[in-house]
């Protein structure tokens, strides 16, 4: 007979839209490597070596648009 598994549904729901299995820890953050984003609306472009944490946005500074990372 097959074993049934027990999944916590309302404690797995937060992090599903991330694509993660458990929340993500207080010191989890990206790598300080520079980063090209550009802003989808005005076409402005930045190098950032900022630290952004995990589901952070950066914002066009002309617009205030969230930027999109260039890879």
């Amino acid at each position: 007979m097959a074993k049934k598994l027990k999944v916590d549904v309302e404690a797995s729901l937060g992090y599903q839209a991330n694509g993660r299995l458990k929340p993500a820890d207080k010191s989890e953050y990206a790598n300080k490597d520079i980063k090209t984003y550009e802003c989808p609306k005005c076409d402005h472009k930045t190098n950032s070596s900022e630290i952004v944490g995990f589901g952070e946005n950066v914002l066009c500074p002309n617009c205030k648009e969230i930027m999109i990372r260039i890879y």
